[in-house]
């Protein structure tokens, strides 16, 4: 997958001026040039470039990105009599971004009032109460959205997900969670598509089943073509196109005379982004789509629009590179038994046992150091972080160090048939994905940890095992490390999306600027700026971008178009 930096896009930005200079002829609109006195009289001027003479293409809905929020919006706009065009980075077989990569299972309300103190929970209070309602109001309309596309589904899940009753909780002292009976019903249920076949459908194959309704309705997708810039007025603000990037690298100009949607995502595999607003020098490799670079956050900014909830991101816990530097599968090691994880140092961080999954709880990427402390480690605790196990554990099967059609399906690698673990863990053995060594201190030596750290704690480890009894983080299910030979797998942090992205007025995801003031013709929708500003829970993010495309797309599509 080709690389593309932020310089990239700022070698244009918002298409105001120098973004196409030299492309093409321009005319100011109006025959004036912007910044100038003049008429319409006057004969046109030629000035910097802010929109093309020319436009390569012509749509009244152009929609980049061909996830769930894409194939939902190209839907609609259809159905609403709008000629709409999309544009998705990916190549077709691998197309559909992260919710290609996701469970398939979406969420649906039976009672407004419960999901909304529970998202109010979850959001902390940052977004706005009238944006959650409205929100809540929304996804009660998923069901009938989905009826509407023919597509089958059923109730798989009831009460599932749960939030406090008070803010004065009972804790547990002993696990430091909440008391029994100190959770209640958050209104929603989980749904899930049905295959051909009858079994439940993952992310893929939802997605599959809406790209087939955008085919057969002959809406255009352009593959392996990026959105690069927006073309913006400047008297006006309206986002009139945008210039896209095919795969020779060719620059075209597209035409938008109704509106431009963005639907690309979030920014999980972009490290400069991961930087600014999740944590600096923290490389984080996402479970999610590779091609997730962020480019609706660079889009977006050069015409105005203010951002939100940049810091929420979805993580997955460890993952295992996979393929290349910009992959990781999504691993679930809850449940190691005959095995622990352990940092480079040879220290266990945390219980195994203890979910990664949509939390900011995340011992491993906890940073230690001071910066006044010369002999302190300035460095994140768990990365890379091992899972170190034995003989008897490799043989149990990849289950857990590999999330497989035969468990939950998650992850892009996985769901799109990039990488295929081996039952008995063989093939990782061969091609160095699993390290092997037939003693403890010579595994560590080869993994590149601690020898006598990780020695001590193998030997910890495994009087705990045997007591029953974890002094140190309190795990109860835990089986001895000591049959040769001994493994590990480096570990790293994974995510399978971000929620951050353009600032919405509402559900139909107009965009805004600074002020709060609605930038004409320019939607983001799905994960792009995402309706979750802290925590997120399970199957939201499925339902919020099939909604929020389609309602998108029905305000563009009512639009009267420019001239």
């Amino acid at each position: 997958m080709d690389k593309f930096t932020r310089r990239d896009f700022l070698k244009g930005g918002a298409i105001t001026a120098a973004a196409v200079a030299g492309a093409a002829t321009v005319t100011a609109l109006n025959g004036c040039t912007p910044g100038t006195t003049g008429t319409a009289a006057e004969a046109p001027k030629e000035t910097e470039a802010w929109m093309p003479e020319k436009w390569d293409l012509e749509t009244e809905i152009l929609i980049i990105g061909y996830g769930f929020a894409g194939a939902s919006a190209a839907i609609a706009a259809n159905m609403q009599g709008a000629d709409a065009l999309v544009l998705e980075v990916a190549p077709e077989e691998l197309r559909g971004g992260n919710s290609t990569a996701c469970g398939g299972g979406w969420v649906s309300v039976w009672d407004e009032s419960l999901y909304l103190e529970h998202l109010q929970k979850l959001c902390f209070h940052i977004t706005p109460d009238n944006y959650l309602k409205d929100w809540v109001e929304a996804d009660k309309g998923i069901i009938d959205w989905m009826d509407t596309l023919e597509i089958e589904h059923r109730q798989t899940v009831h009460n599932y997900s749960h939030f406090f009753t008070s803010d004065s909780v009972p804790i547990d002292p002993l696990t430091g969670n909440p008391a029994s009976g100190a959770v209640g019903d958050s209104g929603i249920d989980q749904n899930r598509a049905i295959r051909e076949d009858g079994e439940p459908a993952n992310g893929k194959d939802l997605h599959d089943m809406l790209a087939q309704r955008v085919s057969d309705r002959g809406i255009r997708v352009m593959y392996e073509t990026r959105g690069l810039a927006l073309f913006q007025n400047p008297n006006t603000r309206e986002v009139l196109g945008c210039r896209a990037q095919d795969k020779e690298g060719k620059d075209i100009f597209i035409k938008a005379t109704k509106g431009v949607l963005l639907c690309c995502g979030g920014y999980e595999n972009s490290p400069e982004l991961i930087d600014y607003h999740v944590m600096p020098g923290l490389r984080v490799y996402p479970a999610g789509s590779p091609f997730n670079r962020g480019d609706a956050i660079y889009m977006a900014g050069p015409v105005g629009a203010d951002l939100w909830h940049m810091a929420g991101i979805e993580w997955l816990g460890l993952g295992v590179r996979i393929n290349d530097d910009d992959q990781s599968t999504f691993s679930d090691f809850r449940g190691l038994n005959s095995g622990c994880i352990v940092n480079k140092s040879g220290e266990r961080m945390y219980n195994e046992d203890m979910s990664l999954i949509h939390t900011k709880e995340f011992p491993p990427i906890y940073f230690k150091g001071f910066a006044d402390d010369p002999t302190s480690l300035c460095d994140f605790w768990g990365v890379p972080s091992f899972a170190v196990f034995d003989e008897t554990r490799r043989l149990a099967g990849n289950a857990g160090f590999y999330v497989t059609n035969n468990r939950q399906v998650m992850g892009f690698a996985v769901n799109h048939g990039l990488y295929e673990w081996s039952d008995d863990n063989s093939k990782e053995i061969e091609n160095g994905i699993i390290k092997r060594a037939d003693t403890i201190r010579g595994l560590a030596e080869i993994a590149g940890i601690n020898p006598d750290a990780l020695e001590e704690t193998v030997n910890n480890f495994n009087e705990y095992a045997t007591q029953g009894l974890d002094l140190e983080y309190g795990r109860t299910e835990m089986s001895p490390i000591v049959t040769p030979p001994f493994y590990s797998i480096e570990l790293v942090p994974t995510f399978i999306n971000t929620q951050g992205g353009p600032k919405h007025s509402n559900l139909d995801c107009r965009c805004l600027d600074h002020d709060d003031n609605e930038i004409p013709r320019f939607y983001a929708c799905g994960e792009c700026g995402s309706v979750y500003s802290m925590l997120y829970h399970g199957s939201g993010n499925v339902a919020e971008a099939i909604i929020t495309g389609k309602l998108a797309a029905e305000n563009a599509a009512a639009l009267e178009p420019w001239e």
